[in-house]
């Protein structure tokens, strides 16, 4: 008897388990005990233990029952022998690790998918109770031990070990699916998270932790240093963060394509003979569930790694240019240039892992999707190339949507004309299978050819962030003369000096004058220190700027005490002075005073903004309201016009190849033409929806492109669920269960899986074209999905904005006082000359700033307005 799928990918996961558990035991034995005396684990030790137990029952049962069957006496040995290690692995790990194990939850849901296929196939000899009672004994016991291992160990954790992030504290599937956020995200629904009640963050993403990796990479870096040296010494001081991208995106392009030869496989089952097993449909659903899913997860888990090592670049080059500007000359630090490196070439060499990771995957992606395509149209598959090449030509005439968008439409109806032809000449015809595959692979090669193409301009910018943060880096440090004074013995008739300035010149540059020259001082340890200087030297703006280290405050109001007690208390309390710094406008702040208040009214705005963004939730109607008045009903019509004609010509020629393939050689011509009319509507289109972003462009800069995403993604998913929907009437009434049960990419999983099992199962209801369009319309549906998620994010970020601005304009008072009656001519001015009369001027009508000023200013005469500092 043959081996089956499931029983060949028991054995290969009991190998994988087997030869990583060595290497993963070998390292717990040298981790300290982390959870407390009373939780060892003897509860999962114990299940571990019986499910061993139970898989030595299957085997012997085997050995002396299924004589004909030795492969499924293989698997059972390769899984017993893997639970038998599963137990000191799972004792280990419970004591030793603060998270479950990976490894053993990884082993423990495979095996158990695939001791429940096998059960579901019938592969224990028969059908009966007594033959299938081992295996479903073994299925519920590993399935408790899943439970049980994947529980997390937080209440039981030593201290400080329960101090760590949320996510080193989760087992691997709520990593995978960022199960372990929903408290975060349960908490901002009903309050505003502050600092305050965030979870702490991964000791992966500490600041602390990155500066002193990048500094130690950095010291020990290869000299003399080149163009690359930075990204290297980023690259080395984290290895394996930088690497951990890798197995996920190559799994993702695996995943991505084997969609084409999923299509292909389930477009030739309908149309096959009756013949065909049962079993074959069971593994062309196999097949689905495992390639939609796998794409979900190793989609999440590469973008998340990825995300974090944009964020750990960021964090080390910041750390890099922060310590490096403790060492600058005087003179460097009034240019700003640490600042600028900090604020906008630190973001762009974050960038740089993205590129990096997407340039060889994509180049992988190209080199696959080509050879794939070349099987299924010859030559022609060189066709996406050539249009590509004319769209970078014509791109200094055509914005880069424009050009990015023809591509996408025109590749597909040019490449089937040809292929047309070249059949013609041959007596064949475009066939079902042969159609939907090879737009699937057009849809997969056209996106990452187009994204090697435009890489190159963004490659360079991020090559020319590192060369500037790599120059401030190699500039000469300051030369430091200070030193550390001994400490005397004590005495109690000594004073042993805090400071001392011996013949010191300040100055900001070598080559300025100095500031202080020959300064001699000597400050004992507890004395009193008093600065003072002429008005406007700005000593009390740099002593405001101390205040914080101070062990006590006292806060002066009108004569009598505001507020006594530490900085810490006045940030953490500030209602005693918030009246002074915030509620005050009657009071004139000097530059000074800002400096005191600076944390507390950034605290407070904070606070309040925060406040009125919950209140907002996710937009209420009253600002798609306020905002859509300010476009235009004009302009937002043309925008629902533009978008839902340009879904519906982008989704249709999916529904017109299903026609196309149905229809008899002599109507080739009539589909090709409607093909080509059908593909110019839609780049049309595509123009006037890009013409509304631009006409809008004054109204914001960042939510015009989020809503016309959004439409676009709307009508598009609207047309792809009718065409789902007429290739199968049976997904109408599933659909909502769905949305409901899932999410993203899963629910595209779902609704594919569906699809598939549905044809199969009602095996006559639906016609292999149906079948290959509507897996297509599941690869574009999933692009459409995501892009309405993040367009639907851009667009709530843009409505706080738009929030804020109509609540300035609701609450800034209106000019046109009963007493500002006056009208000047419509010659005004007619000269420059300025008149006041008895003015009186005020912020409000309790704060006066002047009062009863009369002043005439003649045309051409210079006018100075001094007084006292502040």
């Amino acid at each position: 008897m043959h081996p089956t799928p499931p029983q060949l990918l028991s054995v290969a996961t009991s190998a994988l388990f087997l030869s990583l558990l060595p290497i993963r035991l070998l390292r717990l034995r040298t981790e300290p005990i982390k959870v407390v005396s009373e939780h060892r684990g003897h509860g999962k030790l114990a299940i571990a233990i019986l499910l061993s137990v139970v898989q030595l029952t299957i085997m012997v049962t085997a050995a002396f029952t299924s004589a004909k069957d030795d492969f499924h006496l293989v698997s059972a040995v390769a899984s017993f022998i893997a639970c038998v290690g599963l137990c000191p692995l799972l004792a280990l790990e419970h004591t030793r690790s603060v998270k479950p194990s990976d490894l053993g939850i990884v082993y423990l849901l495979v095996s158990t998918a695939c001791d429940f296929a096998e059960l579901g196939t019938g592969h224990y000899g028969n059908t009966t109770l007594e033959a299938v009672t081992p295996g479903l004994v073994n299925l519920c016991v590993k399935f408790v031990l899943l439970v049980a291992e994947s529980r997390g160990k937080t209440p039981i954790l030593r201290h400080p070990r329960d101090q760590q992030s949320p996510e080193e504290l989760a087992n691997i599937l709520d990593r995978t699916f960022f199960w372990w956020i929903n408290p975060i995200l349960a908490l901002g629904n009903r309050h505003v998270l502050t600092e305050e009640n965030l979870p702490p963050m991964g000791h992966m993403l500490s600041s602390e932790s990155l500066r002193q990796q990048a500094l130690r990479a950095w010291d020990q870096r290869a000299k003399p240093e080149g163009r690359k040296t930075l990204p290297k010494v980023l690259a080395l001081s984290m290895l394996p963060q930088f690497l951990a991208p890798i197995i996920p995106r190559l799994f993702l392009i695996v995943f991505r394509y084997a969609q084409p030869v999923l299509i292909s496989t389930a477009i030739r089952y309908p149309g096959g003979s009756s013949a065909q097993s049962v079993e074959t449909g069971h593994l062309i659903i196999a097949m689905a569930v495992v390639i939609y899913g796998g794409l979900a997860m190793s989609r999440a888990v590469y973008y998340h790694r990825l995300n974090q090592l944009k964020v750990m670049i960021r964090g080390a080059v910041v750390g890099l240019i922060n310590n490096k500007s403790f060492s600058q000359q005087s003179s460097n630090h009034d240019d700003g240039r640490a600042v600028a490196l900090i604020s906008t070439d630190a973001g762009n060499v974050g960038q740089a892992a993205s590129m990096f990771h997407e340039t060889w995957a994509q180049a992988i992606e190209v080199l696959l999707g080509t050879t794939m395509l070349a099987r299924e149209v010859g030559w022609v598959c060189l066709v996406p190339y050539v249009i590509i090449f004319f769209c970078s030509r014509m791109s200094r005439y055509l914005a880069k949507h424009l050009q990015t968008n023809a591509l996408g439409i025109f590749t597909p109806i040019v490449t089937f004309v040809l292929f047309v032809l070249v059949a013609s000449l041959k007596d064949s015809a475009l066939d079902t299978e042969t159609a939907f595959t090879t737009t699937a692979l057009l849809g997969l090669v056209t996106d990452p050819v187009n994204m090697i193409m435009s890489i190159v301009p963004q490659a360079i910018g991020s090559l020319a962030a590192f060369e500037r943060i790599q120059e401030y880096l190699l500039q000469a440090p300051r030369n430091d003369q200070r030193l550390a004074l001994k400490k005397t013995e004590d005495s109690s008739d000594a004073v042993s000096p805090a400071i001392r300035v011996k013949s010191v010149t300040i100055q900001s540059s070598p080559v300025s004058p100095p500031i202080l020259t020959n300064i001699n001082l000597v400050i004992d340890g507890g004395s009193i220190v008093i600065c003072s200087g002429p008005v406007g030297s700005a000593y009390r703006t740099r002593t405001a700027t101390h205040f914080h280290l101070a062990d006590s405050l006292l806060i002066l109001d009108n004569g009598t005490v505001a507020y006594q007690g530490t900085w810490a208390g006045l940030t953490q309390d500030p209602e005693h002075v918030l009246k002074l710094h915030i509620g005050g406008t009657e009071k004139n702040f000097t530059e000074e005073d800002s400096q005191v208040d600076k944390t507390i009214r950034s605290q407070s705005l904070k606070v309040d903004e925060a406040v009125s963004d919950l209140r907002r939730a996710t937009g209420d109607v009253s600002l798609y309201g306020y905002y859509l008045r300010s476009v235009g009903f004009r302009n937002f019509l043309l925008l629902l016009v533009c978008t839902s004609s340009y879904s519906f010509f982008i989704t249709f020629p999916q529904y017109w190849l299903q026609k196309w393939t149905a229809a008899p050689v002599s109507q080739t011509m009539f589909y090709v033409g409607v093909y080509i009319i059908v593909s110019f509507l839609a780049w049309a289109f595509t123009n006037g929806s890009m013409c509304f972003s631009q006409d809008i462009q004054l109204v914001d800069r960042q939510l015009p492109p989020a809503i016309l995403s959004i439409s676009n993604q709307v009508f598009k998913l609207l047309v792809q669920l009718i065409l789902l929907f007429s290739a199968q009437k049976l997904m109408a009434t599933t659909l909502p269960l769905c949305v409901l049960g899932v999410v993203l990419d899963l629910m595209v999983a779902a609704i594919a899986t569906g699809l598939i099992a549905l044809a199969i199962f009602l095996r006559g209801t639906t016609t292999a074209g149906q079948i290959g369009m509507a897996l297509n319309i599941v690869i574009v549906a999933n692009a459409s999905l995501l892009g309405l998620v993040t367009s639907w994010t851009n667009m709530e970020v843009s409505l706080g904005a738009i929030s804020r601005l109509k609540a300035l304009e609701a609450d800034t008072p209106k000019e046109g006082s009963p007493f500002e009656d006056y009208v000047p001519a419509g010659a005004w001015p007619s000269s420059g000359l300025v008149e006041l009369d008895n003015v009186t001027v005020s912020y409000n009508p309790e704060a006066v700033a002047l009062q009863d000023v009369t002043l005439k200013v003649p045309g051409g005469q210079q006018l100075v307005v001094c007084g006292r500092t502040g």
